[in-house]
């Protein structure tokens, strides 16, 4: 006989947060700053801008808790 039953899911995919999301905005302003890249598709990072979520899930994300 079965009296309780309990599930965990756990997913990979949500938005960075805390700690992590500031090392991350840090890397990118160090790479922006950067006078050349080895790698001519580096380029774009002159002019990127990391705009991320907080604390939510990405699509797939809920897709993986589906």
């Amino acid at each position: 006989m079965v009296t309780n039953k309990g599930q965990l899911k756990r997913h990979g995919a949500r938005w960075p947060v805390g700690g992590s999301r500031k090392r991350i905005n840090v890397a990118v302003e160090k790479l922006k700053r950067a006078e050349h890249y080895k790698e001519d598709y580096l380029e774009f990072l002159k002019n990127f801008h990391l705009d991320l979520g907080e604390e939510a899930l990405l699509p797939l994300g809920i897709k993986q808790c589906d």
